[in-house]
């Protein structure tokens, strides 16, 4: 070991600000290193745990300079997921907290978080053949305008409820626009005007339109009286 300059240390302290850490040389008598430069792989930065084993390559002047190369994977370090094809970047010291993770083999690209924020400064796009979005307990959309367009648009509410509100509602309908569900309410705060050739009801599998509605309500206020004013 003292005949190459490759050592291999237990991290003792770590310098967050500058980037560097100390070293316990174990084979030394546990002599502790001056602060050594940890490497940044491109630029990334990641600090090793105090305790952890790492790799050092020392400068052939001496043990007091160098840098520290990285951890290693060994039989007291071992990856926590493991396979040909298989990358995985783990972001934080707990194992599967965040994580990238991608397979060769099925093409899954795995973005794990517990909270991801992704922020395009200009743009932002998701383009793909089948887009699914899938939340379990509550998603928040908010832009001052947003646009949805696409051949068929459809709105399933059927396992829930579906509630509306709105200043305005301003839509022209080419062909059509199927809203379902077992409830929906739409609340608008000042005005709602519907304009149709005909307007038609079907509630508890009767099927009236507005016309009759009214036609009926007249019929019924000249058979009692009623007259208004």
């Amino acid at each position: 070991m003292s005949n190459t300059n490759i050592r291999i240390a237990k991290v003792s302290s770590v310098n967050y600000q500058t980037g560097m850490l100390r070293v316990t040389y174990t084979d030394k008598g546990k002599a502790v290193s001056t602060e050594l430069p940890y490497t940044n792989q491109n630029s990334e930065y990641f600090m090793p745990n105090v305790g952890e084993y790492v790799q050092v390559n020392l400068l052939s002047n001496g043990t007091t300079k160098g840098f520290v190369t990285g951890t290693y994977w060994g039989k007291g370090n071992q990856p926590p997921e493991s396979g040909k094809g298989i990358y995985r970047k783990d972001l934080s010291k707990t194992p599967g907290a965040a994580l990238i993770r991608y397979d060769d083999g099925t093409g899954d690209l795995l973005i794990k978080g517990a909270n991801v924020h992704l922020n395009g400064v200009n743009q932002a796009k998701m383009t793909a053949p089948y887009l699914d979005v899938a939340c379990n307990y509550e998603a928040a959309i908010e832009v001052p305008k947003m646009k949805l367009s696409g051949k068929k648009t459809e709105l399933d509410s059927s396992q829930t409820e579906l509630v509306m509100k709105l200043k305005s509602l301003e839509k022209s309908i080419e062909e059509l626009l199927k809203i379902s569900g077992n409830n929906a309410e739409v609340e608008f705060l000042e005005k709602l005007s519907l304009k149709a050739a005909e307007l038609q009801y079907e509630i508890a599998g009767i099927s009236i339109t507005f016309s009759q509605i009214i036609e009926r309500i007249e019929a019924v206020e000249e058979k009692v009286g009623i007259t208004w004013p």
